[in-house]
């Protein structure tokens, strides 16, 4: 089995530029916040909110979606500094 997903979570589609553009805020974030709160603002442009600071767009936002147990994951190998995902 390649990948199966036992806990049925699902991927953010962030966009990447504002990941870019937000690099020093999302660092900043994880270094000096103990407690990492994540929300998603569901207006015309939804957006992921991180301890009160929006992050980045959400391009693939399911409107009907309850976005239980967002969980972000920190890389700061990549370009791609975080990681969210979310169980329905």
């Amino acid at each position: 089995m390649h990948d199966y997903n036992y806990n049925d979570t699902k991927k953010l589609e962030l966009n990447a530029i504002d990941i870019k553009n937000n690099k020093n805020k999302i660092e900043w974030i994880y270094a000096n916040y103990e407690n990492i709160t994540l929300k998603i603002q569901k207006y015309d442009m939804p957006w992921l909110i991180m301890n009160g600071y929006k992050i980045a767009r959400i391009k693939n936002l399911d409107t009907t979606a309850y976005f239980n147990d967002l969980k972000v994951v920190f890389d700061f190998t990549k370009d791609k500094l975080i990681y969210v995902t979310y169980s329905d």
